[in-house]
């Protein structure tokens, strides 16, 4: 079709660039046309008396939170039509498509005075935002009033990820500022100043602006952001946060789904980056935004829960001249619990049980009363007991006092995508698993899997999955990740019964698994193992290797 490479741009983009570009140009005019065109059929006198009540300038109404305007008014400048938005109530206003058919005229300056950046600016004071920035994009209009935003209108993402080009994903993530649905981080966006709360809103616009360039968009975005909320008159304070916030935006979700979160090394890294407790609080509500704006399934309770895990643990170390370490840390777990009416209520031989469970992360990882929770259900499990939920998603918690073959559980519902497990040592030879899956299943395959359960503890079974594909660089054993465990990173092309057949690796080496995050993007899968630390797994860390790679002393 004519399209070649550029620089900046391969073939590809352009002419999907170019298709997205027609394709509004497109629907807005036939929008305009077939309201011109039908605008006689629905003419009635009577509302001719409404609209002389709803006029609010001349050929432009108000009625019912619905702006119109007529196909014959056209604005005089830019200025004018900043003023007349500005003048609308501050609630979530509608364009007709003959309002947007008036805003598509207003002449265009080649460069924006000062004032028209003053009133600009106050844009972005409104709680209901994003209609008019809407509105101003579907005009044209927003390319004008931010020169930066031309670059990426219409620019294609093929991530397989994201399902809006740019422009429409940074217009959406302001959708989601307003529509905060998760009562928390509501409350910590409505605890900003007014100037906060400002800043956020040009940030979760600005975010990805810097997608289409050469370079980091991260980096390159915080550049114009820089010059931009100069224009706009920011104070200084502001600009900088502002520029640390689109440097670091998919940090906190990256971190959050890929690293140990517990790990006293991940979380100094991680606060590190953030600088302080107010940058962690608009972080977390930008990340917030910015994975809702996605697509519609991108967030999830799965990481919905991992980032407000990181995001308390984060602003508990900055509170802390320096992290604590993990004996602290589950110290002061153990005297919260200690202060639980209901652990007090104990038997003191029952109380001790718990205080001596020998894995730091459980403590950790759980509150208080999760804690408890857990360990007086796995004080009465004489043999083994299972609790499934299928609401959501399918959730397998599992108590025992014998060997569970989890690895030969696992090949047979290689069918389902296992997102998150935990397994964790108690007190009595009883250990703890816990599953989750991604999707649920038919309600009359919950009595297979108690069946599939009680199989399992047949350690004699094998599983009959054909060895994943690993290459060494696809993994890294960290035997310093802490005190207590190592850790071990794979990062490799998602398999069919992978996770099954590491399981089965470490049953036959007898390594015992703290807990196991799995995650899979773009047909990668993300798995991190902390495994309890032992002479056989650190002194025998290049054999480890070597058969999680296939490669068998007897091949």
């Amino acid at each position: 079709m004519g399209f070649k490479d550029k620089k900046l741009q391969n073939a590809q983009t352009i002419l999907a660039k170019k298709t997205l570009e027609s394709l509004w140009t497109l629907k807005i005019t036939s929008q305009i046309y077939i309201k011109r065109l039908t605008a006689p059929l629905f003419f009635n006198s009577e509302n001719i008396a409404i609209l002389k009540k709803s006029r609010i300038a001349k050929g432009v109404y108000l009625h019912e939170d619905i702006l119109y305007a007529s196909f014959n008014a056209k604005p005089t400048s830019l200025k004018e039509v900043l003023e007349l938005l500005l003048s609308l109530p501050d609630r979530d206003i509608k364009f007709d498509i003959s309002a947007i058919h008036y805003l598509r005229q207003t002449p265009r300056p080649k460069h924006n005075s000062a004032q028209i950046y003053r009133l600009f600016r106050r844009f972005f004071n409104r709680t209901y935002l994003n209609p008019i920035l809407y509105a101003l994009y579907k005009s044209g209009l927003l390319k004008t009033l931010i020169k930066p935003m031309a670059h990426i209108t219409n620019l294609p993402q093929f991530d397989g990820y994201h399902i809006y080009p740019v422009d429409i994903h940074s217009l959406k993530t302001v959708w989601h500022l307003e529509h905060i649905k998760d009562p928390f981080i509501q409350g910590i966006f409505d605890d900003l100043c007014g100037e906060g709360k400002a800043l956020l809103r040009l940030v979760v616009l600005f975010h990805d602006i810097g997608k289409g360039r050469k370079g980091d968009h991260s980096e390159i975005g915080a550049k114009l952001f820089r010059v931009y909320a100069q224009k706009l008159n920011f104070s200084e304070d502001a600009i900088n946060m502002g520029v640390r916030l689109i440097r670091i935006h998919i940090l906190m979700s990256n971190v959050a789904s890929r690293e140990d979160i517990y790990s006293q090394k991940v979380l100094l890294a991680f606060v590190a980056q953030v600088g302080s407790p107010q940058a962690l609080r608009l972080l977390y509500i930008l990340t917030y935004c910015d994975i809702n704006g996605v697509n519609p399934n991108a967030y999830s309770t799965f990481n919905a829960r991992l980032l407000r895990v990181l995001f308390n643990l984060s602003l508990e170390a900055f509170n802390n001249d320096t992290l604590i370490d993990e004996a602290t840390r589950r110290r002061r777990k153990e005297l919260a619990l200690q202060r639980l009416p209901e652990f007090l209520d104990l038997p003191a031989i029952q109380r001790r049980k718990i205080l001596a469970i020998p894995s730091n992360f459980f403590f950790l990882k759980h509150a208080p009363l999760e804690i408890f929770n857990l360990s007086t259900w796995a004080l009465h499990v004489k043999d083994y007991d299972a609790k499934i939920e299928n609401h959501d998603h399918l959730n397998i918690k599992l108590v025992r006092t014998r060997a569970f073959n989890l690895g030969y559980f696992l090949s047979k519902l290689v069918f389902l995508n296992l997102a998150h497990m935990e397994i964790f040592k108690l007190f009595d030879e009883k250990k703890y698993f816990h599953m989750e899956f991604s999707s649920t299943v038919e309600d009359e395959e919950i009595y297979h899997i108690h069946k599939l359960i009680e199989d399992s503890f047949d350690m004699s079974k094998k599983t009959s999955l054909e060895p994943p594909k690993i290459a060494p660089n696809e993994l890294n054993l960290d035997c310093e990740h802490s005190n207590s465990y190592a850790q071990l990173f794979l990062n490799t092309k998602d398999q069919q019964g992978l996770m099954a057949y590491i399981i089965s690796l470490f049953d036959e080496l007898g390594l015992d698994i703290a807990s196991a995050k799995i995650q899979t993007i773009k047909r990668k899968a993300r798995n991190l193992f902390l495994i309890e630390k032992q002479a056989k797994l650190c002194d025998n860390k290049e054999k480890i290797i070597a058969l999680l790679c296939g490669k068998r002393e007897d091949n």
